[in-house]
């Protein structure tokens, strides 16, 4: 998936979420091929009880659904799109970076006055 803004991100949601308890939500499954491993797994260090990102919901014995709330679903979807940013944006070594005005810029040299 490439990088996508809110709206694109919220399309996709909205496509993909399926109605659980009192909520639409997305499947774990369908997030994990829709996102990735990494994605998921950035995540799930996140998640806290005053910010669910994620969640299970079950019926009866065979009847368990993981899914990702609509929070952690666009919570991944910001990882990826920093990692690609990174990735189209290489610097020499790892810098720390922040986004600022649609570029990746290195923290310290703006902290300095440089920005280039």
């Amino acid at each position: 998936m490439g990088m996508l803004n809110e709206a694109q991100a919220m399309d996709i949601f909205t496509r993909y979420a399926v109605f659980i308890g009192d909520r639409d939500v997305l499947p774990l499954s369908r997030a994990f091929d829709l996102l990735g491993s990494d994605a998921l797994e950035y995540i799930g260090g996140k998640h806290t009880l005053k910010r669910p990102l994620y969640g299970s919901y079950g019926v009866g014995k065979d009847g368990l659904i993981w899914y990702l709330t609509r929070e952690g679903f666009l919570l991944a979807v910001t990882y990826n799109n920093i990692v690609q940013v990174q990735e189209e944006r290489p610097h020499a070594g790892r810098q720390r970076k922040r986004q600022h005005a649609g570029e990746v810029v290195n923290l310290d040299a703006w902290r300095a006055g440089v920005h280039g």
